[in-house]
């Protein structure tokens, strides 16, 4: 089979134009796997009903299932349709790529008993078989039309969706593991389909700016260009603990008067169940923090980050953080919480430091020695850089994935990542 014939079929709960961290790491991967002559397309459910069902952007067709609805139920209806479309489209692709372990994806599966079409499975949750413990201990909480799942429903259901996971896995052609702490949980449960293929990052696109253009970014964004700029982006959901990070930031700002700074939030709830928004934003408002700013979602990421000083992320866990390869690859240095995920990433007092996800008078110190040593931000953030082109450089990590769809469907590899 010739590698320019063969047609991947890419398998997302969400796709563009959503962008979060999983839709954004899919769609690069299908960009430059078509540039590489590869035949790529998108099966998505239509998580919004002004979405096509049907539409093609830059050589990628993406197909749609029809709108059942927001919200975390209508992800479990979707297994069956996407299987139904799986068994009467078999012709037009070769290999499935799950970005996932939704019930979208068990669709794969499902079809595949039927189809005979392989599968890889990329998994990006460390705890991704505990469908209710993927918190990793911490009490979830949100109001309103985010409220959390009647509890004793989602028990009864736990057995049920642990079985479907660890099936997923099982019949994978290959299981694609984000970072090390996941491959190794997938080893030490039997698993020997597995390899190593971490999230990877564009750095000619996100890379360092030199001062004056800093400068200038900053007047565009209408940012203050004087102030030490501390930026935090993704999604505002509970488990990223912004809570920690803005009662630290109050503390910060409180016991430094003199010291110009301001924090950045990129981003917003998307209507996602755990949503800290309205928290957030209250908390910012009885506190009077005019030196935080909300500027929702936007498309010009890079250009916050290259006008930023340091990049802040208190989550209490991660797969493997996009929005922190970002903020490496464009030189900044970085506080995270000492999660596996970060850790791994982020070398304390080398590339940026590290604190207790709930301790926020560590964060406080880590904010307070960042902001006050300019030429130590410069020294982490140049370590952060080299990280990030050396280890996690895009075309490598296409090289990677091609190179295990060329094992699976027979055509010419070089070599592969095996755990």
């Amino acid at each position: 089979m010739e590698q320019d014939s063969l047609r991947i079929l890419m398998l997302i709960d969400q796709f563009f134009p959503i962008l979060g961290g999983a839709e954004q790491q899919a769609l690069r991967i299908s960009k430059e796997l078509t540039r590489r002559g590869f035949k790529v397309s998108v099966l998505t459910r239509k998580s919004r009903t002004e979405l096509a069902e049907t539409e093609i952007y830059e050589d990628i067709r993406i197909h749609r299932l029809p709108f059942v609805g927001a919200g975390s139920a209508p992800k479990l209806k979707s297994t069956s349709p996407a299987a139904a479309w799986l068994v009467k489209n078999r012709a037009y692709y070769d290999i499935i790529h799950c970005h996932g372990s939704n019930p979208l994806e068990w669709s794969a599966m499902v079809a595949g008993r039927i189809t005979k079409k392989p599968y890889v499975l990329k998994l990006t949750n460390p705890n991704f078989m505990n469908y209710a413990g993927a918190n990793n201990g911490f009490k979830m909480k949100s109001s309103g039309a985010n409220s959390r799942p009647n509890e004793p429903v989602r028990t009864l259901m736990l057995p049920a969706l642990r079985f479907m996971r660890r099936n997923m896995v099982k019949h994978a052609s290959r299981v694609l593991a984000i970072s090390p702490q996941i491959a190794g949980c997938l080893a030490r449960s039997g698993f020997n389909n597995v390899s190593y293929i971490p999230n990877g990052i564009d750095t000619e696109f996100f890379r360092p700016v030199a001062p004056v253009d800093k400068s200038g970014l900053r007047s565009k964004l209408g940012l203050d260009s004087g102030a030490t700029t501390f930026l935090y982006a993704g999604r505002l959901a509970v488990e990223k603990n912004l809570m920690t990070l803005l009662k630290a930031w109050n503390q910060f700002t409180a016991s430094n008067p003199g010291q110009k700074a301001q924090l950045l939030f990129l981003g917003d709830s998307n209507g996602q169940v755990y949503s800290a928004e309205d928290e957030l934003r209250e908390y910012a408002r009885e506190n009077n923090l005019s030196s935080l700013k909300f500027t929702g979602s936007v498309l010009n990421v890079d250009e916050y980050l290259q006008a930023s000083d340091i990049f802040v992320l208190p989550s209490y866990w991660e797969g493997m953080s996009n929005a922190l390869l970002e903020a490496m690859a464009c030189g900044l240095p970085s506080i995270v919480s000492d999660i596996p995920a970060n850790s791994a990433l982020v070398a304390n007092g080398s590339s940026g430091l590290t604190f207790p996800a709930e301790d926020v008078e560590a964060l406080v110190k880590c904010l307070t020695a960042l902001a006050a040593n300019p030429d130590i931000r410069v020294d982490m953030g140049d370590k952060a850089r080299e990280i990030a082109v050396e280890k996690f450089s895009f075309p490598a990590i296409i090289d990677g994935i091609s190179e295990i769809y060329g094992a699976i469907l027979g055509y010419s590899v070089s070599s592969q990542r095996v755990l």
